[in-house]
């Protein structure tokens, strides 16, 4: 039997490490596969900031220029200031070459095509090519989450596509040839589970209580999925066939965790993949969910798993065995942390919580200035 901290180690040891080009626009919420360089300069070349006449410094010795052409953003700017000359210019335009300077259109007066300064700026107003990101600079690690800032500067440097991690697929299994007759419910809470982490849930259905058909499903499961997850089968009923399934085609790598609820938990390997069998009660298959598989699927993804804790104290003491871990449902009112569990077979001790008291196995009693991690 291993401690809490022990089986999420072992489950955190398997990652999703296939690269997947993606558009831009379908990005969001990917993780980067590599560093990401920018092959060109930003902006591409020389803009105007201000709306206004872009001069040559030799222009400023003259009392009139006149206005020879214009120029708006997207415009090329493929002419010259000619001596005596000036040419006007939007904000965000390319700017002619020869350019030194813009001076705003408020700091001039025009009289018939001409212009005469009667203001200057202290700076030029000109956003030099690769100011804002010089090629060849690394604009994002591997390893990002792309949310909407990273999309802006993806699309800044002219990409369409990008490497990211492929998004790990979860196939679920319910066992148990009582649930045909039962609203099933653990398949719909673990693949709402999957789908918070960002993973691909894929639910394979119920398979009745056998160990030939539980063997196929699973056989098959490796074949086409990253990680296989099961419900019910884990206990000591005579027909909970997990164990002896997995064991006679992989390896066991954690039987059981001195944790509560979800104690009768644990995985194997099949064909290099992770097999997870969770207990059948549903509020301990939640639990179990929130506790072990929620942080390995985001760590699969390449996301990083982070509790939102807060601490309250609870309505009366609860007592805890040493050596335990236990994840204990409340309702929070008024700063106040109430108990929720009403038995591991009933959804209500955990769809009714607010979140999990996380008591560790060095605790045994525990009331005042409790953790509680929100869920």
């Amino acid at each position: 039997m291993k401690t809490a901290d022990e089986v999420q180690n072992i489950l955190n040891g398997f990652t999703c490490n296939r690269e997947v080009s993606v558009e831009i626009y379908e990005s969001y919420g990917r993780v980067l596969f590599d560093d990401v360089y920018s092959k060109v300069d930003v902006p591409l070349c020389d803009k105007s900031t201000v709306d206004g006449y872009a001069i040559t410094n030799e222009g400023l010795n003259n009392d009139f220029l006149v206005i020879s052409d214009e120029i708006h953003a997207g415009d090329p700017a493929d002419m010259l200031i000619n001596p005596g000359k000036c040419i006007w210019v939007a904000t965000g335009s390319n700017i002619p070459k020869n350019t030194d300077r813009i001076i705003p259109f408020e700091n001039t007066i025009n009289s018939e095509n001409t212009i005469r300064i009667v203001k200057m700026t202290k700076n030029s107003n000109i956003f030099k090519k690769g100011t804002d990101i010089p090629k060849n600079t690394k604009v994002l690690d591997k390893n990002t989450l792309i949310d909407e800032k990273a999309i802006g500067i993806l699309a800044s440097i002219g990409m369409d596509k990008i490497n990211v991690y492929d998004t790990p697929k979860v196939a679920i299994l319910s066992v148990g040839s009582e649930l045909s007759e039962i609203n099933e419910v653990n398949s719909k809470t673990l693949t709402a589970i999957v789908r918070k982490a960002g993973c691909e849930p894929v639910f394979l259905g119920v398979v009745e209580d056998s160990i030939e058909k539980i063997t196929s499903a699973i056989k098959n499961a490796v074949l086409q999925y990253d990680i296989v997850v099961t419900s019910g089968g884990t206990s000591k009923g005579k027909k909970d066939y997990m164990f002896e399934i997995i064991s006679s085609i992989g390896d066991i790598l954690f039987h059981k965790v001195k944790s509560i609820p979800g104690m009768p938990i644990f995985a194997g390997k099949v064909s290099e993949k992770p097999i997870i069998c969770l207990p059948g009660n549903v509020a301990s298959c939640l639990v179990c969910g929130y506790a072990y598989l929620l942080p390995m699927f985001l760590n699969a993804a390449h996301k990083t798993f982070k509790r939102e804790l807060v601490i309250a104290d609870l309505s009366e003491e609860f007592n805890s065995e040493l050596g335990i871990k236990h994840y204990f449902p409340v309702k929070l009112k008024d700063g106040i942390a109430y108990p929720a569990f009403r038995g591991s077979n009933m959804i209500t001790s955990i769809a009714n919580a607010d979140g999990l008291v996380d008591v560790s196995e060095n605790e045994v009693k525990v009331r005042k200035n409790v953790k509680i991690w929100l869920i």
